[in-house]
């Protein structure tokens, strides 16, 4: 079962705004999935996860309550399968992310081969789009863009695993500080 670390986040304004996409495709986020990946952990077996979840068990993380939205944008640019919303990365979100990439390196090995690239998807389609799409939604992209929310509230950090397209939180990591 695959598992990552992630902001869970929960906003209106990026649902609606993932909405205004079904026309070409896309399917919007749920909120209750809407999240930023921190770290993706990978696929572990019941084991590794019961000794993440120890090992994880003992923090105590404080972050901001915010994330600072810069733009939209398609992912990946090839497929443009994902609109996402960009998120800036905050030297604490940084930070965080190397801790927790150090407290697992010894309990399972952790493919960190993307560089980190924050985001918070907001819409989905199943299959690549075709150029003529990626041009709408581009037009479209810019013409929604002051519908985007500057920030956007954290819930908190967590352990999350994904089976089937739904994701549980595993462990609440921290809730976020005022």
């Amino acid at each position: 079962m695959p598992l990552f670390i992630a902001y869970m986040v929960s906003s209106e304004k990026l649902y609606e705004i993932g909405k205004y996409f079904e026309r070409y495709g896309y399917a919007p986020v749920p909120l209750e999935n809407q999240h930023l990946t921190l770290l993706f952990i990978g696929d572990v077996d019941s084991y590794h996860q019961h000794l993440i979840k120890r090992r994880l068990a003992t923090l105590i993380v404080e972050h901001s309550r915010l994330l600072k939205i810069e733009r939209l944008e398609l992912l990946p640019p090839h497929k443009a399968t994902n609109i996402v919303a960009i998120v800036r990365a905050e030297h604490d979100m940084l930070k965080i992310r190397n801790e927790m990439l150090e407290m697992l390196r010894d309990i399972v090995k952790i493919q960190d081969r993307y560089s980190f690239y924050p985001h918070i998807t907001i819409a989905r389609r199943s299959r690549p789009a075709s150029e003529h799409v990626i041009d709408e939604v581009l037009k479209h992209m810019k013409r929604i863009e002051v519908k985007v929310p500057k920030t956007v509230h954290v819930r908190g950090l967590a352990l999350v695993s994904s089976r089937g397209g739904r994701y549980s939180v595993e462990l609440w990591l921290s809730r976020p500080v005022t």
